[in-house]
């Protein structure tokens, strides 16, 4: 077995981009969950709109600058049900987490996905429960 000492390791971190949201105000919890997916992140934000949240689309052009693309809410609406609070980038796919949705019963939770399409527009295909 070998061990390496931690004084021997050196890591350098270098600071890259600061996404923000475009709408972002206090409280919204902007960054509580993120996914990152190739030249694409996808940020949550559970308490934008009072708790009904919502999740921000950022991609890398090729000169390393980060945008805002789009912002993800549920089709939906609801109240308070911290839409944003998980999600997850896989090329074309955003799914989203809101485990406080009301569906059949209070705070039942549910899962939105999402899809690009070939002009660049997100939109919710499905919704799961």
């Amino acid at each position: 077995m070998f061990f390496v000492p931690l004084e021997a390791l050196t890591v350098t971190l270098t600071r890259g981009s600061k996404l923000t949201a475009s709408d972002g105000a206090a409280n919204d919890q902007f960054g509580n969950s993120v996914s990152v997916s190739g030249s694409r992140a996808v940020v949550g934000s559970p308490h934008d709109g009072g708790s009904s949240g919502s999740a921000y689309v950022f991609e890398r052009s090729s000169d390393g600058t980060w945008s805002e693309v789009s912002k993800l809410t549920a089709s939906d609406g609801g109240n308070v049900g911290w839409f944003g609070i998980g999600v997850s980038v896989s090329g074309n796919r955003i799914i989203v987490g809101s485990p406080f949705h009301d569906g059949d019963g209070s705070d039942v939770g549910s899962a939105h996905v999402f899809e690009r399409s070939s002009d660049g527009t997100w939109s919710e295909v499905s919704k799961l429960t």
